[in-house]
């Protein structure tokens, strides 16, 4: 049991959010929600357990009882969790990728480089100041990161990766030029933008890459079954996630996954290519979904993809001197 005078801490990442707990009185409750986006830091100072973010805020934790270490120490003890978990994905992910592809690599060349999002630079002793990192920088809404130099490496990644079949749902094939989109089922854009996909069509291969970024476990549940599926059986699938009344049609209803599927193991392979896909969106600094990219490198503004004579002329026109478009 907890001693009144001296309360402890538990802490937990969920997600984005550092959540830490405060034990007092044999009773414990939620005590304060961080978002690790903002990369809080920690450190003691006179006793007291300082945090500062990214953002430039510093605020003081009033802990009580001298027990800030004790929350230090449960915050180390949540991240190093948190990065050991993390690594054994990335595992997980990578030997799921050698079953998956026969012995090769990931569908792109490099993954980002991944930190500890949060550091604790004082557990055992005071403080008195903290080096800051400047705030990150953060792209423009409609802006794409990723260096112009390694676009075209990019494009080769995604076009041998639709050409295995694993990874993605085909609207189209066939056509001169193509279009490879980043969309989540759950994500409302990607609803509004879906007549569009089917309408361009019929003029453009379209190549679906999809992610569970923004529906997170509803995502993957619905992704997995399509991806499943034998690739000439994706679209209708697929489309089918979009359909305005299937949240009425499916209410009450477990997810199922198709029997050919089922027996056949496809689906162990379908959640791997999934998780390959979001760890490829990542690495490529994909800012949202939906997000369409020409098969020259450029990235598609919903506009231009909502305009039949725009879109012709965009994907007209060479890739070399042409900016990056913005939503």
């Amino acid at each position: 049991m907890s001693n009144p005078a001296n309360p402890t801490f538990s802490a937990r990442v969920d997600g984005h959010r550092l959540v830490i707990q405060k034990t007092d009185n044999a009773r414990t409750c939620t005590w304060c929600i961080l978002d690790l986006r903002l990369t809080p830091e920690f450190f003691v100072k006179d006793e007291i357990a300082i945090c500062h973010n990214a953002a430039g805020r510093e605020f003081a934790l009033i802990t009580g009882q001298a027990a800030s270490h004790d929350l230090l120490g449960a915050v180390s003890h949540a991240i190093q969790k948190s990065a050991r978990k993390s690594w054994f994905i990335r595992r997980l992910i990578g030997a799921a990728a050698v079953v998956l592809l026969g012995g090769g690599a990931f569908w792109f060349n490099s993954a980002p480089t991944t930190q500890l999002p949060v550091s604790v630079p004082a557990l055992t002793a005071k403080a008195t100041g903290i080096a800051r990192p400047a705030p990150p920088v953060v792209p423009k809404q409609g802006e794409w990161a990723l260096p112009e130099s390694k676009r075209a490496e990019v494009m080769q990644n995604m076009a041998m990766a639709a050409d295995r079949k694993a990874f993605t749902v085909d609207y189209s094939v066939g056509h001169q030029r193509t279009l490879y989109v980043f969309a989540d089922p759950s994500c409302p854009n990607c609803q509004r933008l879906e007549p569009v996909l089917q309408g361009v069509s019929n003029a453009f291969n379209v190549v679906v890459f999809p992610v569970a970024v923004i529906g997170k476990d509803r995502s993957i549940r619905s992704v997995t079954q399509v991806l499943c599926l034998p690739p000439e059986q994706r679209k209708a699938a697929w489309a089918s996630l979009f359909d305005p009344g299937r949240d009425v049609l499916t209410a009450g209803k477990s997810d199922e996954i198709p029997p050919t599927a089922a027996n056949s193991g496809a689906c162990g392979m379908a959640s791997a290519a999934l998780a390959i896909n979001e760890v490829a969106y990542k690495s490529y600094r994909i800012p949202g979904t939906p997000w369409v990219i020409a098969d020259d490198g450029r990235h598609v503004p919903q506009d231009t993809l909502r305009d039949p004579t725009k879109l012709a002329a965009f994907m007209a026109e060479a890739a070399e001197g042409v900016s990056n478009g913005a939503e």
